[in-house]
């Protein structure tokens, strides 16, 4: 199985041919780091925001992840409630692709 590259490889990849200095600080934001929350709830963050704003590479990417650092199906489908309670049917079908990443484990 091939590991696919988070899309934001080819933006920082743009950046620092055009504008490395904004290349730079970008990377060293995206760059994970520790801090208050785990791995885990991190990346069940970033799917959450994924589907809000139906980015579908980022919920398969960051429903990868979450479960590489060990969530479980149940705190998968928390993120799927919490995203329709919090923006409604659009968020809704964007964060059942997080149940197709989850069907193919």
């Amino acid at each position: 199985m091939t590991k696919e590259v988070p899309p934001y490889v080819k933006v920082l990849q743009v950046l620092r041919e055009n504008d490395p200095a904004f290349a730079e600080s970008l990377a060293r934001t995206i760059k994970d780091v520790d801090g208050a929350l785990d791995k885990k709830t991190r990346e069940l963050v970033k799917l959450g925001i994924s589907s809000v704003l139906g980015q579908k590479e980022g919920i398969k990417i960051h429903s990868q992840k979450a479960r590489e650092f060990g969530a479980s199906k149940e705190e998968i489908a928390e993120v799927v409630r919490i995203v329709f309670i919090s923006s409604g049917v659009p968020g809704l079908y964007s964060a059942i692709n997080a149940y197709e990443e989850e069907n193919k484990s």
